[in-house]
């Protein structure tokens, strides 16, 4: 069912004989984990890493990728273009507004099959990639369901694979402003991260979940 899925992305399909587009919704995975964050290899999955209003843990980097054959059996072809991606919130954490809170997303065309060990230098990962959105307030409402993140621009897929790299800062809201540990759903999947108390670049963990 919809609802137990891990990602979509909004897809804006567009034709050279007809003067109209049309929007299609891929969606990849099958949410079959909606546990909260835990910092091991089967509870960091990404998005983002958040586990409630007195954790310390103010920083988080994922990277993940998906195969050519996974965006194909969604309905994912190249020339197609990426307007939104979307994440499934599976309970009613939130982040308090106000709150300086930094998050990106980049996303790159990729002839790689699976994601690279850890560990691994975030400036490397994106090195070629498209920074298509980033926001210095992030904030998640309580309610549950499909999260979406409006690209920027378009972003063209052009085939093989898709990395996505993302980048949490919340050090300068601090403590306080999550209201409970984020669930996120999840399947089984290959990806790095870096979680922590202290800012890093480097991605040192191998995680086997991906949001």
């Amino acid at each position: 069912m919809k609802k137990s899925i891990g990602i979509l992305l909004l897809m804006l399909v567009t034709s050279s004989l007809k003067p109209i587009s049309a929007q299609t919704q891929s969606i990849i995975g099958a949410g079959s984990n909606s546990g909260t964050s835990s910092n091991g290899a089967t509870g960091d999955g990404g998005p983002m890493y958040n586990t409630g209003g007195t954790s310390t843990f103010f920083y988080s980097r994922h990277h993940m990728l998906y195969t050519q054959s996974e965006l194909n059996a969604a309905g994912v072809i190249p020339g197609q273009l990426i307007q939104k991606i979307s994440w499934r919130k599976a309970n009613n954490a939130a982040i308090i507004t106000p709150a300086t809170i930094l998050f990106n997303i980049h996303l790159k065309n990729s002839g790689l099959t699976s994601v690279p060990a850890a560990p691994q230098d975030y400036a490397t990962l994106i090195q070629g990639a498209t920074l298509v959105y980033s926001s210095t307030n992030q904030n998640f409402s309580a309610d549950t369901g499909w999260v979406e993140f409006t690209l920027s621009s378009p972003f063209v897929y052009t085939g093989g694979s898709l990395e996505l790299t993302t980048m949490w800062d919340m050090s300068l809201a601090g403590t306080g402003v999550s209201t409970a540990n984020f669930a996120w759903y999840k399947d089984p999947g290959s990806i790095i991260s870096h979680v922590n108390s202290t800012q890093s670049t480097i991605l040192n963990n191998n995680r086997t979940v991906r949001a």
